[in-house]
């Protein structure tokens, strides 16, 4: 059987994200829920660990590239043993771009091997890796399932908003995963054209670091549009780094 080369896989990459993206934007332009099966699709196949199915191209890739997904976010509050906690996770926004006061830097892998959610059912902490493949496993974005994971059935019984409208908490998880990984996948790809960049030889030293400062530029400027980026709306249609 044939291997793919890098180049296939930047393109399947590439084409995940803007689905990603096109499916995201559509959800926040109509709270259409419908949107959220591609949602958790993309998420499963880019990012999810564990199994011999599972081969998650944007963690893959970033090994295969040598370029690390790096991000920070708020550390995970302390394990309770109580059996009285009803349930915890964190909501909104769980993560940036830029390092703040109270965020530790993670590498993708390790921040979604972090114990985060605890389940009043099963009287268990899950990690977000766990909630990414029990929801596209269960829900529909991979996979239908007659019985509901202790997870997903605290996810969906919390509710977060107001009068106006509300959002469970299956919702929430994924429109906050959502612009992280098309963050991180649309950043390796630019730094990836960095380094094929740099094994260039037949452009001039003046063209390629013209180049350079572009793609350079593209990425701050990125990382500065999702540090600023609000959960609640998060369309991330702009084109200045398109």
């Amino acid at each position: 059987m044939k291997t793919k080369s890098i180049k296939d896989k930047i393109q399947e990459l590439d084409n995940a994200l803007n689905a990603l993206k096109n499916a995201n934007n559509h959800y926040h332009k109509g709270k259409d829920k419908s949107y959220l099966l591609n949602i958790m699709a993309i998420l499963r196949s880019l990012v999810a660990l564990g199994g011999k199915s599972m081969h998650p191209l944007l963690i893959n890739l970033s090994k295969e590239l040598n370029i690390p997904l790096e991000l920070y976010s708020s550390p995970p509050p302390p394990i309770l043993k109580s059996h009285k906690l009803v349930g915890s996770y964190q909501s909104g926004k769980t993560w940036t771009t830029i390092k703040g006061k109270g965020f530790k830097k993670y590498i993708l892998e390790d921040w979604l091997n972090t114990s985060i959610y605890f389940t009043e059912t099963s009287k268990q902490y899950k990690t977000r890796n766990q909630i990414i493949k029990d929801i596209a496993n269960n829900m529909g974005g991979s996979h239908y399932s007659n019985k509901i994971p202790h997870i997903v059935d605290t996810l969906k019984r919390t509710l977060i908003g107001n009068d106006s409208y509300t959002i469970d908490g299956i919702e929430m998880v994924l429109i906050d995963f959502a612009p992280l990984v098309y963050w991180l996948g649309k950043r390796l790809l630019l730094r990836y054209q960095i380094k094929e960049l740099n094994r260039i030889s037949i452009i001039t030293l003046d063209h390629k670091k013209k180049k350079q400062l572009e793609l350079d530029n593209k990425i701050k400027k990125m990382d500065e549009y999702f540090h600023k980026q609000n959960i609640s709306n998060a369309n991330f249609t702009l084109q200045l780094f398109e």
